[in-house]
């Protein structure tokens, strides 16, 4: 047995300081399932709406982050926000991460006030959620991170969390696997710690993309009634009105990355055949600057593991065996051989 199959044995019992959790006693004994509320909203979480102000009002915005990896996507969307509202030039997550001030290890938390003032009379804290090494964030670890953020917030006296779905961005997790994580998540860390009676935790994620709010949506509808019986969630579905519009906008951003994937095609063919392009074509979008991809190497006896992260998707960590001297020999030909050509 590998070190990662132990890590997964052990995913779904130990938390991340390896101390062995203390056995809850069943919400049974409350009379009641555990109740959860849950929701689902098409927004961005670094500009809540005014529904972040109903009772109860959100008082932990929760984003995640890979160890050692500069603010990206929602990250850096807040970034900016909170930066700005603490008056500084220079992005705050970036200097706090660049002196180790955020570690973003598997589940390690590091909690900031919210320093805005439309927040004022709510003390709302901003939580940056660790996602451990690029490309070894897996289904295990995702558990292990929801229940995790749902014990600490909880044991802290927050009551209603906004995030983004973690796991849902660059990782290749469905969206009934992502809600279910977080689902089971709180139950795992609410159950025994508070009574069925009151809602234990309220939980609304937030997400840009029209088409995952659509299957988050359908997925928490899944999930209320499998778990039904042994935790109430409670969850109001998307409306009628608001599934069409949906729907809409998502088809509408599909149809422009078809027509400005058709743009591209001809653009190339134009440029093989020397053709003029046709004055009815738009310009074409600006390329977007290139971004670093990140690789993880590690290796245990002859097993070599590695992951890889950009900035719009992840390899999920995969392993190969292979012997260690080969790769030596071979690393040291390599070495030879360049120094040889520099001389």
């Amino acid at each position: 047995m590998t070190k990662r199959d132990i890590e997964n044995v052990l995913a779904s019992n130990l938390s991340p300081g390896l101390t062995p959790l203390s056995p809850s006693a069943p919400s049974e004994q409350f009379g009641s399932p555990l109740r959860i509320q849950v929701e689902v909203r098409h927004g961005d979480i670094a500009e809540l709406g005014e529904w972040a102000a109903d009772d109860p009002p959100v008082d932990a915005i929760v984003i995640g982050n890979h160890l050692g990896e500069m603010p990206q996507g929602a990250c850096k969307a807040l970034d900016r926000k909170i930066t700005a509202a603490y008056s500084q030039q220079d992005s705050l997550f970036t200097q706090l991460i660049q002196r180790n001030v955020i570690r973003s290890e598997l589940a390690n938390l590091f909690l900031l006030p919210d320093p805005r003032l439309e927040h004022k009379g709510v003390e709302r804290t901003i939580v940056i959620a660790g996602q451990g090494m690029p490309g070894s964030f897996g289904q295990p670890e995702l558990k292990i991170l929801a229940r995790e953020v749902c014990w600490v917030l909880s044991r802290l006296g927050k009551k209603h969390l906004a995030m983004v779905p973690l796991g849902a961005g660059r990782s290749s997790f469905t969206a009934y696997q992502v809600m279910d994580a977080w689902i089971r998540g709180a139950k795992n860390a609410l159950t025994g710690w508070v009574s069925g009676e009151d809602v234990a935790i309220s939980i609304t994620f937030v997400e840009t993309d029209e088409e995952k709010v659509l299957d988050f949506d359908e997925a928490v509808r899944s999930i209320a009634k499998e778990l039904e019986g042994r935790i109430t969630i409670e969850y109001t579905p998307l409306t009628q009105e608001e599934l069409i519009q949906l729907q809409e906008k998502a088809e509408e951003k599909i149809e422009k990355k078809k027509r400005e994937r058709s743009n591209r095609f001809q653009a190339r063919i134009r440029q093989v055949t020397g053709q003029a392009p046709p004055d009815n074509i738009p310009d074409q979008p600006t390329k977007p600057a290139a971004q670093p991809i990140r690789v993880n190497i590690s290796c245990e006896n002859s097993t070599y593991r590695f992951g890889a992260l950009t900035g719009t998707a992840a390899i999920p960590e995969r392993e190969i065996h292979l012997s260690t001297d080969l790769v030596s020999k071979v690393n040291d030909d390599l070495a030879a051989s360049t120094t040889a050509r520099a001389d």
